[in-house]
């Protein structure tokens, strides 16, 4: 899809100025809103004089699909208006890293254009993109005059960073994982949404001796996700002592060669306690699944939460849409993160939550060349701004569901469950070497869960698991002992 916008300048859209909303439905214009200093920085690029000097031209490229590209035309166009841009917008739903490794570098790259967290760390480390820790600390005048970064999630920004200074882009959005649940259900149980673990197991319990199903857990096979989901955010929850010291670039995450290192030295075990609590706590838990889940994939516990069959599942925020369109209002929706472990449980457990998954997502990045070119980078980088402040992402989280990182957004009836309080997940403990560690662990996993492994069978299994992976990315990868595993020297850094 590629369609090119010429919108004749208009003023200045009105909530900038006074709060009001961003867009009607049908897309219309707003009207002439009054001048005020809080939005100057932006004012002074759609100034009488700008009128006559010849627009600035951007191309933006993302993978959207019809509806997203519908609405964003609608506030790409208002935006094109009020600041006397001209955007050349194209969507490739297909296709589209391809189509982006083939142009990096060349005259036609995009000036802006959107990517995965892991694509735009490439794509920087390769040398094509603009370091945003320049611009990070800038007022954003479309998100009541905070600093840009201000206005992300704590763990979402963190996460963004390369280095201590470097920064490949600015996100949008998240796809994180959440514990569905029926409402109605709970109402009906005499039960409130859980917040610790204690909480959660007890609410579990209740719905039981109710005759409810207290939750449908998709398990047919690795890619079902939810043992994984729930296996690491434990885990999480219970080591970030040994997730600290793993952390030797203190960037404050764990990459796949402090893993390595970590696990070399000893100072990862994976018959530490704090693992062998957690798959306590996962056994226990069990107890209140499907009976059948083994057998239960990812789409049929959609299906079973939907119909009322269970109260709870665990889904991502992508398929919220999804959910709601098959529940038909038969009942309410909430949606919650996975209770906290608190320290009456495990005394070194962290405390606070941690996000399932989500590392930030749809990730608007500039091409250096776009960079270099001085009027071409002034209108990116308060394109990007408008883009990502809280009206706009307030606006398509309302349109097509898109989970607003922005911390003032508005969430939308039913998805307020979905904003981003947690702390990250710091390491990626069943999948970070390997994406056979993923299956290994699953397939050890049904075997615990069914009783043939004992706790301490399954440590045993999960040593030799991590022990093999590890090898092979060492080997891979020439990571060792003698080289600091390819890691930055303490000195150097």
């Amino acid at each position: 899809m590629n369609r090119k916008i010429d919108i004749v300048k208009t003023a200045l859209l009105s909530f900038l100025v006074c709060g009001t909303c961003l867009l009607s439905g049908c897309g219309a214009k707003t009207q002439p809103a009054a001048k005020s200093s809080a939005v100057s920085p932006a004012a002074s690029s759609s100034s009488s004089s700008s009128q006559q000097q010849s627009k600035v031209s951007l191309t933006l490229a993302d993978a959207s699909g019809a509806a997203q590209a519908k609405v964003s035309d609608n506030i790409i166009g208002q935006f094109e208006t009020y600041a006397n841009l001209n955007i050349d917008y194209q969507s490739y739903p297909d296709g589209y890293r391809s189509y982006i490794k083939s142009v990096l570098g060349t005259d036609k790259c995009p000036d802006i254009y959107v990517a995965t967290l892991n694509d735009a760390i490439e794509d920087y480390n390769a040398g094509y993109l603009y370091n945003f820790n320049d611009v990070i600390g800038r007022t954003n005048i479309y998100d009541s005059g905070k600093p840009w970064k201000d206005t992300l999630p704590k763990s979402m920004l963190e996460r963004m960073y390369i280095t201590e200074n470097e920064i490949p882009g600015f996100p949008t959005t998240t796809n994180a994982a959440r514990i569905y649940y029926n409402k109605d259900i709970f109402t009906n149980a005499g039960i409130k949404a859980p917040e610790t673990w204690d909480e959660f197991i007890s609410s579990c319990e209740t719905l039981q001796k109710s005759g409810i199903t207290p939750f449908a857990f998709p398990n047919s096979s690795d890619t079902d996700c939810a043992w994984a989901w729930f296996g690491n955010n434990i885990a999480n929850q219970l080591t970030p002592d040994i997730i600290k010291t793993m952390d030797v670039s203190k960037n404050g995450f764990v990459e796949p060669a402090e893993v390595a290192k970590a696990y070399d030295s000893g100072t990862l075990s994976m018959t530490d306690e704090s693992f062998a609590t957690g798959y306590g706590l996962m056994r226990e838990f069990s107890k209140y699944w499907e009976p059948n889940y083994n057998s239960v994939n990812y789409n049929q516990a959609i299906d079973m939460f939907s119909s009322g069959n269970a109260a709870m599942s665990i889904f991502t925020t992508n398929d919220y849409d999804k959910v709601n369109s098959k529940i038909k209002g038969a009942f309410a929706l909430g949606v919650m993160p996975i209770p906290v472990i608190t320290k009456k449980i495990y005394p070194k457990a962290l405390g606070k939550p941690v996000l399932c998954g989500g590392q930030p997502d749809y990730i608007y990045c500039i091409s250096k060349t776009a960079a270099e070119d001085s009027k071409k980078f002034k209108a990116a980088i308060d394109f990007l701004q408008y883009m990502t402040s809280s009206a706009v992402e307030s606006e398509l989280a309302k349109d097509i569901y898109r989970v607003p990182l922005a911390v003032d957004a508005k969430q939308p009836d039913g998805i307020d469950g979905f904003k981003i309080t947690e702390e990250p997940e710091r390491i990626n403990y069943f999948s970070a070497i390997s994406e056979d560690m993923r299956s290994k662990y699953y397939e050890g996993g049904k075997t615990f869960l069914s009783g043939g492994y004992t706790i301490e069978d399954f440590e045993k299994y999960m040593t030799t698991v991590y022990s093999s992976a590890i090898k092979a990315s060492e080997d891979k990868n020439g990571w060792s002992k003698d080289n600091n595993y390819g890691l930055q020297p303490e000195s150097a850094r």
